[in-house]
């Protein structure tokens, strides 16, 4: 199996986001929130927390401090910033303070493989291009306990590296957070492919760094060139990366 894009002697390695794109949350982020809360006895719509996570999270990217990641940035480091979010979280579901359930409790949810769904597709397509010489890594936005998770979900043995934003210090789309990565496989940008699902962090922020980038648009609410990617570039699922026979 070879990539069909780009063309496949450019190409060293791979990286890969995670949420969403190699795992999603099962069933969601929210539903999750709500079976922690439910063992407080505090009911929690899950709908409803969805919607607001995604907020807060977009909303703590973006007050970050310049330069660095969302949770060194955070005055008492990744455990306080996990306890602000939360309690901001709890706040706009309408959730008092006082019954909010202590953090580590969401942290071990958070970190449990029985909330997380590995896409179907996935074992087999980190397999194929593995066992075709590509060097695999992820790159994500995400806190220390992601390798512990990985390990827990199996997937782990396909990645040289996994590269975390918590303890890289900065995170996508900063620029030097592709560059790093690149350096460490012992890649230039220019050989290195970056699969994710967010359009500013995955897709531009690589492409801005000098990677390779495809977008991937698994609920298909993209136009491809109306955003500014080419049709080219977006795939559906992870199975889509381009992957084709050489024999």
């Amino acid at each position: 199996m070879s990539l069909s894009y780009p063309p496949p002697d450019r190409i060293r390695a791979v990286t890969f986001d995670v949420g969403d794109t190699l795992l999603s949350a099962a069933p969601s982020v929210g539903h999750i929130y709500s079976r922690v809360c439910a063992r407080s006895g505090v009911d929690l719509d899950p709908e409803r927390c969805n919607g607001v996570f995604e907020e807060v999270w977009k909303r703590r990217a973006v007050t970050g401090a310049a330069g660095g990641d969302r949770f060194s940035a955070a005055s008492r480091g990744e455990q306080g910033y996990w306890e602000d979010l939360v309690a901001e979280v709890m706040a706009d579901c309408g959730i008092d303070s006082s019954r909010v359930p202590p953090i580590a409790a969401f942290r071990a949810a958070f970190a449990s493989p029985e909330s997380w769904r590995v896409y179907d597709e996935v074992p087999a397509i980190l397999e194929s291009l593995r066992g075709s010489g590509y060097e695999l890594a992820v790159l994500s936005n995400w806190d220390s306990q992601l390798p512990l998770l990985l390990r827990r979900l199996g997937l782990d043995h396909h990645f040289t590296e996994i590269f975390v934003s918590a303890t890289a210090g900065v995170e996508k789309p900063d620029g030097r957070f592709f560059e790093m990565a690149a350096g460490r496989m012992g890649a230039a940008p220019g050989e290195v492919l970056h699969v994710g699902d967010r359009l500013r962090e995955d897709y531009f922020g690589a492409v801005q760094a000098g990677m390779s980038a495809l977008w991937l648009d698994r609920r298909g609410n993209g136009t491809g060139r109306g955003i500014g990617v080419d049709p080219s570039h977006v795939i559906r699922s992870v199975s889509g990366l381009g992957c084709s026979s050489t024999d």
